[in-house]
């Protein structure tokens, strides 16, 4: 399967000022519950995935655990915020 129009916006351009809608995995549901959670825009979960030392696994519990993400969407963002962070070194 080829990468979607919104993962490789969202991994191959700067994080910049973009909202956490922009992030694959997050549509009007979850990005509701990550402003109910004071999370609006992408570089605050991308600095969770940083502080969390870049493990997948920790970050998919934290974001099941405090935002009650479904194992599809948790895949989705983690697998997008991990690609930008490869490329964004």
């Amino acid at each position: 399967m080829s990468p979607t129009k919104k993962f490789q916006n969202f991994t191959e351009r700067p994080m910049g000022d973009k909202k956490v809608k922009a992030i694959p995995g997050v549509g009007n549901v979850l990005s509701k519950k990550f402003r109910d959670g004071g999370i609006v825009k992408a570089f605050q979960l991308y600095g969770m995935y940083l502080f969390m030392g870049k493990d997948d696994n920790e970050f998919k519990e934290w974001l099941k655990s405090q935002f009650h993400v479904d194992a599809v969407n948790i895949d989705q963002i983690t697998e997008s915020i991990s690609e930008y962070a490869r490329r964004h070194k």
